[in-house]
């Protein structure tokens, strides 16, 4: 009996800690229109808010994903932070060409690990036809109208034409190729090589004298700012970490002896860089610059006093 009133227990406060998680993720959905004539174009903006920034998957939908509903297009994710937290919003512009009453079920916003952070409420509205008064004459059928070439009919025209182009440049690389074969190779002195945390460090101080993040170019100074760190790392330890996701750098990173510490900075740093370049987030100067001195101490912190050099 005592066994199951302490199972019970934690059964109620693992759900009520999943209720109050879940508090903190908010998903909306709502139609400019819920009553539309045929062929009526009408907006479906999806949001999504959170008190912090999380990675989330917006629901994924085809032009027939729901049935008698078309998609025109859909607008990229806009992140907008205010006193509240974080708010993801897309816009997308449906149509339907028949009449009757339909149904937008429910759409769900997925995190790391397919975890359901939110979902919204279904939504309905109706297609109704056009009014036709039987009291006005008939009139003639118009005639056709010219149409332009299509994308298909000038097809087999363009492919040709990219054939031949494709054909010329080849043979012109081609004989390229053999000449430079004939060519004598020059012998051309090695450069002289620099220890792994002194390019580093050199590259991030070229970084910084840019001042991108301070005149809007956010997304190009995370972006280079993450591929000197992970530069870094290939050349320190020999870690394909360009061709690596930030998760799997942090794996590769664990058995080695770097301090706790520093594997937070450079997880910091690295996961920002992310929410910047794919989630269109839009940090506040201070998170840009404490970034920036989180490499510079991940370099210091773990730089190799001898060196093995590269070129």
């Amino acid at each position: 009996m005592k066994l199951k009133r302490y199972c019970l227990i934690i059964f109620l406060a693992g759900l009520s800690s999943f209720h109050l998680q879940a508090q903190d993720n908010v998903a909306i959905a709502r139609l400019d229109s819920n009553n539309i004539i045929i062929g009526d174009q009408v907006r479906l903006i999806q949001t999504f808010m959170s008190s912090q920034i999380v990675p989330v998957s917006f629901p994924i939908y085809c032009d027939t994903c729901i049935a008698g509903i078309e998609i025109v297009k859909q607008s990229a994710i806009d992140t907008i932070k205010d006193e509240n937290g974080y708010r993801l919003t897309r816009q997308l512009v449906i149509t339907a060409f028949d009449s009757g009453e339909y149904v937008i079920p429910s759409m769900p916003f997925y995190g790391l690990d397919s975890v359901l952070l939110a979902e919204t409420e279904p939504l309905f509205f109706s297609v109704r036809t056009l009014a036709i008064d039987t009291a006005l004459a008939i009139k003639d059928i118009k005639e056709p109208l010219s149409a332009p070439i299509t994308i298909r009919e000038a097809l087999p025209y363009i492919i040709g034409a990219l054939l031949v182009f494709g054909l010329i440049v080849g043979s012109i690389f081609l004989i390229q190729h053999l000449n430079n074969k004939r060519k004598p190779k020059s012998i051309t002195k090695e450069k002289p090589k620099i220890p792994a945390h002194v390019l580093a460090l050199e590259m991030l101080n070229k970084l910084w004298q840019k001042k991108l993040y301070q005149s809007g170019y956010v997304k190009q100074y995370y972006s280079e700012l993450s591929d000197i760190v992970r530069t870094y790392i290939e050349h320190r330890w020999d870690i394909a970490a360009m061709e690596m996701v930030s998760s799997e750098i942090m794996v590769a990173l664990s058995d080695l002896d770097i301090s706790v510490e520093a594997m937070q900075k450079l997880k910091q740093t690295l996961y920002l860089s992310d929410m910047v370049k794919f989630a269109k987030a839009n940090p506040l100067p201070d998170e840009s610059s404490v970034c920036y001195q989180n490499i510079v101490d991940f370099v210091q912190t773990t730089k190799q006093e001898k060196e093995t050099v590269i070129k």
